[in-house]
This record gives C-alpha cells, sequence and structure tokens, in this order.
C-alpha cells in the first residue's frame, strides 16, 4: 500500500512537470510567433516606407517578392514584374549583367553572410539607373543557402555628381579641353607606357603670338573666343590617340603617343601653317594672320624622364619665341 501511494505521489509530481513545461514551451512558441509576427510587421512596415526597392529570393522555389519601390524608382507599373530571377537579370545593362549575377552566384556557393554590388538597372522608359545593391544571405541549419533579403538604392545622383566633379578637376572651363592637371598625370602615364614598351612619345609646346595685345586692345571676351578657336582647330588636327591640353593663358600642350622626332615636327608644322590660314576677321580685327610658335621635344631623346623631357620641349618653345616667333623649333635645335 505504501509504495502505491509513493507510486501515484511520483506519477502526479511528474505530470505537474510536464504540464509545467508542457505551458512553458507553448509559452515560449508563444512569444517566438508574437516576435516573429512583430518582425514581420515591422519588416512589411520598412518595405511600405523607405524609397528603396525591398526584394526577397527565395533560393528554393527561385520566386522572388520586391515591394512598390520597383514602381516607384524604375516606374514599373504597366508591367507586372515576374516573380523570378530572369526579370531582375533581363533588366541589367548587358555590359554588367554577367559579372553581376556571377559575383551574386559566387558569394552563395561560397558559403557568404552578404553580397553587393554597384550596376546599372533598366527603368521602364529604357534608359537605365545606377543602383546598390545590398542583400543578406540566410542559411539554415545545416548552413545551407535558402534565401536572399536585400535592398536596391537608386545612385544615379551621386555618381552623376562625381562624373561632374570629375570632369571640372581635368576640364578647362573656357575651351574644353583637359586642363594642367590632367595633362601632368596623362603625360606620366603615356610615358611609363612608353617605358614599358619601348616607344617614343612626342611633345608640342605651343604658344599663341601676340595674344597679349589682342586681350590688351580688344578684350578678354574677344580673347576668350579666340582661345576657344585655336583649341578647336588643335582637337581637329590631331589623331584620335593625341591628348590636347591647355596649360594655361594662351599655351598648349599637345601629348603625341609613339610619335618620332620627325612625325612630331611635321605636326608641329602642319599647326602652324593652318592656324595662319584661318579666317578670325568676323570679331576680330588683326593686322596679320594669327601665327603659332611651337617647341618639339621627344622622350626618350631629349629626356630619359618626364621633367626632362618636359623641360626640353619648353626650352624649345622659348627658342622659338627668340627667333622670331610663328616657327617650330626642335630640342636641341633652337633655330627651327
Amino acid at each position: 500500500m505504501f509504495f502505491l501511494v509513493v507510486s501515484l505521489v511520483a506519477v502526479s509530481v511528474m505530470t505537474v512537470i510536464l504540464i509545467v513545461r508542457n505551458r512553458r514551451l507553448q509559452e515560449n512558441l508563444h512569444q517566438k510567433e508574437k516576435a516573429l509576427l512583430e518582425a514581420n510587421e515591422r519588416f512589411q512596415l520598412v518595405s511600405y516606407t523607405t524609397s528603396d526597392v525591398i526584394w526577397e529570393w527565395d533560393l528554393l522555389t527561385n520566386q522572388v517578392w520586391r515591394n512598390q519601390g520597383i514602381q516607384l524608382l524604375f516606374g514599373h507599373r504597366g508591367e507586372q514584374p515576374r516573380t523570378d530571377m530572369e526579370w531582375w537579370k533581363e533588366h541589367l545593362h548587358p555590359d554588367d549583367r554577367e559579372k553581376v549575377f556571377n559575383s551574386m552566384q559566387t558569394a552563395i556557393k561560397r558559403g557568404d553572410e552578404f553580397w553587393s554590388k554597384e550596376y546599372r538597372f533598366q527603368r521602364a522608359d529604357g534608359t537605365y539607373a545606377y543602383v546598390f545593391d545590398r542583400s543578406y544571405i540566410i542559411h539554415n541549419g545545416y548552413g545551407e543557402p535558402v534565401k536572399m533579403l536585400g535592398s536596391i538604392m537608386d545612385i544615379s545622383t551621386r555618381i552623376h555628381s562625381e562624373k561632374v566633379l570629375r570632369q571640372e578637376a581635368v576640364i578647362d572651363p573656357l575651351t574644353g579641353l583637359f586642363n594642367r592637371r590632367y595633362l601632368e598625370e596623362a603625360l606620366d602615364q603615356e610615358i611609363r607606357r612608353a617605358v614599358l614598351n619601348d616607344q617614343t612619345v612626342g611633345i608640342l609646346m605651343l604658344d599663341i603670338d601676340n595674344f597679349k595685345q589682342v586681350n590688351d586692345m580688344q578684350g578678354h571676351a574677344i580673347g576668350d573666343r579666340l582661345l576657344r578657336d585655336v583649341a578647336a582647330f588643335l582637337l581637329k588636327n590631331v589623331r584620335g590617340t593625341d591628348i590636347v591640353c591647355r596649360y594655361g593663358g594662351d599655351e598648349f600642350i599637345l601629348i603625341l603617343p609613339t610619335a618620332s622626332m620627325e612625325f612630331s615636327r611635321q605636326r608641329g608644322e602642319t599647326l602652324r601653317q593652318g592656324i595662319s590660314e584661318l579666317d578670325f576677321s568676323t570679331y576680330c580685327n588683326l593686322n596679320r594672320p594669327l601665327t603659332l610658335s611651337i617647341g618639339v621635344a621627344v622622350f626618350p631623346e631629349h629626356g630619359d624622364n618626364l621633367q626632362a623631357a618636359f623641360e626640353a620641349a619648353d626650352s624649345a618653345l622659348y627658342g622659338a619665341k627668340q627667333s622670331g616667333r610663328n616657327r617650330v623649333c626642335v630640342a636641341g635645335n633652337n633655330h627651327g
């Protein structure tokens, strides 16, 4: 009898323990479900209030969900974007498509936790927006990737601003030619390439003869217009690989990759003769044809480094001016 009572008591105690455990499990489950519901509500709220495109890709079913940002940012209202990744892939810029998709697949296969990329995405009107896409790769308990959750931000304005700033940094605002800052970088790059490939680089330094008189007697507006016309003339009379820069004032620099000394000298003569044949009389009162003084140097013949070659061209230009202007002087031979 005693053992029976003890057994019943033990059973009762175990029953109570199981009931308590069950209640705790149910409470924990309820709390987790509540937390999950709240998290889902927050996610839905964020997806409706953000200006970005929020997307979710189920890697097992290949189904994609996107919020209304796909319409607000990119105008895809008339068509309902397909719920698969092919629609997204088809709207990537052709030049970006392969590298972007491959980088995503690599991140998934490698087991990465995050993936991000800048690329161009097609709007409904056919134009392309620059976007920044970032996502979190979700893995199951076995470490297998099962889902990607990400957002797409339109960064077109930022990219445009950066391009404008870069352009302003290297472009002369008056003539539209490259400026002195770009010249130094470009010349250094061309000389490095010439050293690597055992080639030459021609350097032409040009100066408009008697330009100060135009500015002083006819005003800076006329002088500026003359500078723009000379710049346009130079651009039309060089090779596609040549680089034309405004060095400052009425001085211009031409970089001629792979050009020999004779080719560089002949190009200088062509420019000198060509500018004298132009008619500026419609707005500029010149008592004689416009002329150029030109100094020519070639790397590595006239200097085995950037500074030496540049100084050789500058010295040749000085020689052209001292010899009476309207002439081409080659470094080391200041009499033309």
